[in-house]
């Protein structure tokens, strides 16, 4: 948001969700990668972790929500300040669902690490999670900076 508004409140609250936009995609990166790690390395032992970690993702959720949800009642946002606030909102419910992703690859890892019969199967696993991560981070290193041009490229991938 290269505009400043009047009011320099308005643009505290936007870099606030902003700023929770960002702490729920760094959460949700670390939390897909810790899964795809444990599952790669056969580390039961922090699958209970990256399952209770999810309960964090919700909860910055729920605060990006309520604070999307008071600014627009305090602010009444119009135009790209609105689509702003929106697009935050949408991006938080998409960057939770990355830590629900996270937490079922953990819970799905117990039985693959318990019934194993072929590593192999993990390997071609942990390609497509590399590619995700790294699309992942593109998006939301386009979203941090407003690049649409970027999102588009990550979007076309």
């Amino acid at each position: 948001m290269t505009d400043s508004h009047i009011v320099s409140s308005f643009d505290r609250d936007l870099a606030d969700l902003n700023q929770l936009v960002a702490r729920l995609g760094g959460l949700a990166e670390q939390q897909f990668a810790a899964a795809i790690d444990a599952l790669e390395n056969r580390d039961a032992s922090s699958i209970d972790a990256i399952v209770a970690g999810d309960s964090e993702l919700d909860q910055l959720e729920q605060d990006l929500n309520d604070r999307a949800i008071e600014v627009i009642a305090t602010r009444a946002p119009m135009a790209t300040d609105l689509r702003s606030i929106l697009s935050a909102v949408k991006i938080a419910s998409v960057l939770e669902r990355v830590g629900d992703y996270a937490k079922n690859i953990a819970k799905r890892s117990h039985v693959i690490i318990n019934e194993e019969t072929n590593r192999s199967d993990t390997i071609s696993l942990a390609r497509i999670a590399d590619i995700v991560q790294g699309m992942l981070r593109q998006a939301l290193d386009a979203y941090a900076t407003g690049n649409a041009e970027q999102a588009m490229e990550v979007w076309e991938r």
